[in-house]
C-alpha cells in the first residue's frame, strides 16, 4: 500500500508507514523526494493546469502497488475521533495509518473526502466559480466517448454535493480504471481549450473539472465509498475554520472569483 503525499515544496518526511512524498511540477526543478512526477511516462509540465493530477497520472502509468492513494501536503484523511480531538481541542493527532486504511478497504472500494454541500447545484456553482464552457466540453466528451456515463453525469451536476480535493485511496485496479477514464476526457477538453488569457487560479481548469468528474465515475460504477473528514493541517480550531468558511461563502455571493 502506498498513499502519496502531493507537494510542490520540501516538507518534513514524518508520515506513518505506507505514505510517500511525491514532488509535482518537478520538470526542470531540483528534486527533493524519491518520487517525482517528471520520470517515466508523465505530464509534469502540465502541473499549472492539472494540479495534483500530474501525480495521479504518474502513479497510473509508472507505479505498481496493491493499494494506492493521493492526499496533499496540507490535507489529510483523519478518523473521526482524531479529527474531533484536533479540531475541537487542538490536540495534535496523525492521519489515518495503514492498518486503518486496510480495515476500511475490506468492506469498501474506496476512501474519499466528506462531500462538500452546496447551496446551488454543482453545475450552477461551477458556472459561478469557474468557466462553464469547460464543464460543457467535458459533458460533450462523455456523451461521445462514454454515453453510458451521461445519466450519472447529469445526476451529479444537478445535485448539490461533491467530493472535493481529488483525494482518493483504493485498489490499484480501480485507480487505473478511473484514471484512464478521467484523462481521456480531460485531454479531449484540453484539445479545444485556451487557458493563456485566464488568471493563474482559473488556469487550474482540469484540476477543478476532475473534482466534479470523480463523482460521476464513482456513481456510474457503483463504487462503495467510505467518506472521511479531512484536516487542513495549518488551520486553527474548528470554530475558526467555520467562521472562515462562512466568510468565503458570503464573499462568493457578492464577489465571484475572477475569470
Amino acid at each position: 500500500m502506498t498513499v502519496f503525499v502531493v507537494t510542490h515544496k520540501e516538507i518534513p518526511d514524518d508520515f506513518p508507514a505506507g505514505y510517500e512524498i511525491i514532488q509535482v511540477g518537478a520538470e526542470g526543478k531540483k528534486h527533493f523526494s524519491s518520487f517525482s512526477d517528471d520520470s517515466g511516462d508523465n505530464i509534469s509540465f502540465k502541473n499549472p493546469n492539472y494540479c495534483e493530477l500530474t501525480a495521479q497520472y504518474w502513479i497510473w502509468k509508472n507505479y505498481q502497488d496493491d493499494i494506492v492513494g493521493l492526499c496533499h501536503y496540507r490535507r489529510f484523511f483523519f478518523s473521526w475521533p482524531k479529527y474531533l480531538l484536533r479540531t475541537l481541542l487542538g490536540i495534535r493527532t496523525s492521519m489515518i495509518p495503514e492498518k486503518y486504511i486496510l480495515d476500511i478497504l475490506r468492506n469498501h472500494d474506496a476512501i474519499v473526502t466528506l462531500p462538500s454541500f452546496l447551496s446551488k447545484t454543482v453545475r450552477e456553482r461551477y458556472a459561478i466559480s469557474h468557466y462553464i464552457e469547460d464543464l460543457e466540453k467535458a459533458e460533450k466528451a462523455i456523451q461521445e466517448k462514454y454515453p453510458d456515463y451521461i445519466e450519472s453525469f447529469n445526476t451529479v451536476m444537478n445535485g448539490r454535493k461533491y467530493h472535493y480535493g481529488n483525494m482518493i485511496i483504493c485498489k490499484k485496479e480501480l485507480f487505473d480504471s478511473y484514471s484512464e477514464w478521467l484523462f481521456d476526457i480531460l485531454f479531449e477538453v484540453e484539445k479545444d481549450t485556451d487557458l493563456s488569457n485566464r488568471v493563474p487560479y482559473q488556469q487550474r481548469a482540469y484540476g477543478f473539472l476532475s473534482e466534479r468528474l470523480m463523482d460521476v465515475f464513482l456513481l456510474a460504477n457503483n463504487v462503495k465509498c467510505k467518506e472521511l473528514p479531512v484536516i487542513v493541517t495549518d488551520e486553527p480550531l474548528l470554530i475558526v475554520q467555520t467562521i472562515r468558511f462562512l466568510k468565503r461563502k458570503i464573499k462568493r455571493i457578492f464577489v465571484p472569483p475572477a475569470k
